[in-house]
């Protein structure tokens, strides 16, 4: 299953990949980046887990300009927290491994 959201504002704005079923993942990539940068980690993880690689804002399908790491965050933490994908294990990549720790942080019920 794969699904998108292309309103403007807010986690509704974030095209997100999400597949598989079981134990939630949230693959966070860096700056630059896209979602589809997790291509071959997502393969290894379909088996058991459900698998969600957002594309941040203002990059790649997502369909609003760049926000703070903060922002990116609360986003990224809304979007688990909306689609019943909460908690989950955040792994991220160069910045967006701020982003997980920030997520860690300040909203840890979706961590």
């Amino acid at each position: 299953m794969t699904q998108s959201a292309a309103m403007d504002g807010g986690w509704e704005a974030l095209h997100v990949d999400d597949a598989g079923t079981g134990a939630p993942v949230l693959l966070v990539h860096g700056q630059p980046g896209l979602g589809t940068d997790w291509e071959l980690v997502v393969e290894d993880l379909l088996g058991d887990h459900r698998v969600l690689t957002p594309d941040r804002p203002g990059y790649g399908r997502s369909q609003q300009a760049p926000v703070s790491m903060r922002e990116n965050a609360d986003l990224l933490a809304d979007m688990l927290a909306a689609r019943a994908a909460a908690p989950a294990v955040v792994v991220g990549h160069s910045y967006g491994g701020g982003i997980a720790i920030l997520m860690a942080a300040h909203r840890p019920e979706v961590v």
